[in-house]
């Protein structure tokens, strides 16, 4: 099993852009899988603007190739519980709240959280100018929605995704208009039949609460017509002298190219080239397709571990597609865990595990925890309470809790 990680920032790519005034972006990492493979081992090492008149804001995290990455946390309206035809662009939104995501549809306290406050269906709105993220497919990443959730673009219903601990993304390509535009987000925080809630058990069945929202990051993201949309790196090997990486590139193509189109996988240590593959894949039809290439050759590399989390960079290049290249770069380490009878084994040593269980929720915000809380968790984990290793109960936690531990 892999560990998510997120998009990282490579040698000579440039940061996220900002999008110019009145476009509202703010910072998101897209979850990526990609990283070990085997194990689920973690390292605990490095263990608001108004809608109607917004601003543009610095964003960070990783950018890759003619991928255009927008932070879409701020400037979002909230209008509480979903009233019909909310989601509609000609609705009267002036008494809704400003709000930054993560958010949570309801005040909490430091403890007896009454759930019956949040299951219920609840509206959020976004305007922006399409004219900002023209020349490409458009498209609006959720790290995560508790619990369902639909996504309507002036009007027009162009995703909905059921459950909450999931990233996913909708395209907005085809309804975006040069202009105004308004994003609606119905939030649906009822006991669904989605893992883990039980509607025949009801809510006291389940152990753990799930206050609702839109409680993870949002991003806006302009790619080619054809592009990488995912990259699954898996170190094989490791302690061996025949060491490789095999890499499962996923590529999303809105039309046909006119020939093969080539995939390079190379994997880099900070900014120097360590070994690099190079396949060709033929796309046959709209949607996606899967490229498999595997890298040899990588002589010695450092080991992953609690103490020394060494991470690499897989480095992952769409070109001969007809429009212009596209680059999407995951970080992967090096180790080899195993479970022996005699205890856990990892890169061939016996470690004694210390760990601790740890949920996403924190008083007062619910699960809406900011990416600095999300790193200082792992931290404290590891630096003050010397785990080497951390329970994620039980579900996908935030990439920024997942980063840290890698």
């Amino acid at each position: 099993m892999a560990d998510p990680s997120a998009w990282h920032q490579g040698c000579g790519n440039p940061p996220h852009q900002d999008l110019p005034a009145g476009a509202l972006p703010s910072r998101r990492a897209v979850l990526r899988t990609g990283t070990f493979g085997g194990a689920a081992l973690v390292s605990l090492r490095a263990l608001g603007h108004s809608g109607r008149e917004p601003a543009a804001t610095a964003a960070t995290g990783a950018k890759a190739g003619p991928t255009r990455g927008y932070g879409f946390n701020r400037g979002w309206l909230f209008g509480g519980v979903y009233v019909s035809g909310s989601e509609l662009p000609g609705y009267d939104d002036s008494g809704f709240a400003d709000v930054t995501l993560p958010h949570t549809v309801t005040p909490l306290s430091w403890g007896d959280w009454d759930y019956t406050a949040w299951e219920k269906v609840w509206i959020y709105r976004k305007h922006f100018e399409g004219s900002a993220v023209s020349g490409g497919r458009v498209f609006v990443d959720f790290d995560a929605v508790m619990t369902n959730a639909a996504v309507v673009l002036n009007g027009v219903t162009v995703a909905a995704h059921e459950g909450g601990y999931l990233p996913w993304s909708a395209e907005l390509t085809s309804h975006l208009v040069a202009g105004h535009n308004v994003l609606a987000v119905i939030v649906d925080a009822r006991l669904l039949d989605v893992p883990p809630d039980n509607p025949l058990r009801g809510t006291g069945y389940t152990d753990y609460l799930q206050p609702g929202g839109i409680y993870r990051d949002v991003t806006l993201r302009v790619v080619p017509d054809v592009f990488i949309t995912d990259v699954f790196a898996k170190p094989v090997n490791v302690l061996s002298s025949t060491r490789s990486v095999e890499v499962q590139v996923t590529i999303d193509a809105a039309s046909v190219p006119r020939g093969p189109v080539q995939v390079t996988a190379e994997l880099l240590d900070g900014c120097q080239g360590i070994a690099a593959a190079t396949a060709t894949a033929t796309i046959r039809a709209t949607g996606t397709t899967v490229a498999r290439l595997t890298i040899t050759g990588l002589g010695d590399v450092a080991l992953w571990s609690p103490d020394t989390p060494r991470l690499y960079t897989m480095k992952t290049t769409l070109s001969d597609t007809g429009g212009p290249p596209h680059t999407l770069q995951v970080t992967t380490g090096f180790r080899e865990a195993v479970f022996k009878l005699d205890g856990f084994y990892l890169n061939g040593k016996r470690l004694e595990i210390f760990g601790l269980n740890r949920h996403q929720l924190f008083p007062y915000l619910g699960m809406a925890a900011p990416a600095r809380l999300q790193r200082r968790d792992a931290e404290i984990l590891k630096n003050e309470l010397n785990c080497n290793m951390v329970r994620c109960s039980h579900y996908p936690q935030s990439p920024h809790f997942l980063d840290a531990c890698d």
